[in-house]
């Protein structure tokens, strides 16, 4: 697990003084870890923060303390009484000096370099006992990068230089009128139509004269007999 996760997971354990381990609680004469940390000139620095990590054996619990450090670079710190010598604990303590120098890229960035020291070890106290007392030596090293601190904002037109966009006008809906209906014709009368000769003179008027015709040569003929006969 990479250092910065390990430490934010340690601090928030640390933070709430609680500890996820198969112990509950410290016993009333729970061991302690002491111990010196100073410089690469071998002198004491004003201490940042200071964090104990431990783990027990075969992921049996995560202990997290805050270690604070004197004026004279001394500490003391309470730890778990875990490990036996077959299968012993692993403490890591960290401890991070304030911000001694700092540094500009070529990108404008800030680097921040503080003395940091550091350091693994397994104890074994599950049968009592104290664990060895621990010097550190802290080795200057990049802790941080601050990126775009005081950048101005970009400029900005002020109030009258900027034209207010005036939204296109909506033309109104169209307006459709309906569509009267075409007018029906009316329907033609057809009048009987009443059959003509070459002549002009009905077909029919034409009939009633030759009948009429026909019994008056009949009238005729019927008194020529009789007179005949007399």
């Amino acid at each position: 697990m990479p250092r910065s996760i390990r430490h934010l997971i340690a601090i928030a354990f640390a933070a709430t003084a609680m500890s996820v381990t198969a112990v509950p609680v410290f016993a009333a004469d729970a061991p302690v870890l002491t111990g010196t940390v100073v410089d690469a000139n071998g002198q004491p620095f004003p201490v940042e923060n200071g964090l104990l990590e431990m783990t027990a054996p075969d992921g049996g619990g995560i202990h997290a303390a805050q270690v604070s450090v004197g004026g004279d670079g001394s500490f003391e710190v309470e730890v778990m009484p875990w490990g036996t010598e077959s299968n012993p604990a692993e403490v890591t303590i960290t401890i991070t000096g304030v911000v001694a120098d700092t540094t500009e890229d070529a990108a404008g960035c800030t680097n921040q370099f503080a003395p940091v020291a550091e350091a693994t070890f397994s104890v074994a106290l599950e049968s009592g006992g104290e664990p060895e007392p621990v010097a550190l030596l802290a080795e200057e090293q990049l802790i941080g990068t601050v990126c775009g601190a005081g950048e101005s904002a970009g400029p900005t037109l002020p109030p009258s230089e900027v034209d207010p966009v005036t939204p296109a006008p909506s033309e109104p809906p169209a307006v459709v009128e309906p569509v009267s209906p075409a007018p029906s014709h009316p329907l033609l009368v057809l009048e009987p139509v009443t059959p003509v000769d070459d002549s002009g003179v009905p077909t029919a008027l034409i009939g009633v004269i030759a009948a009429a015709a026909i019994a008056v040569i009949g009238v005729g003929a019927w008194l020529g007999l009789r007179r005949s006969r007399a």
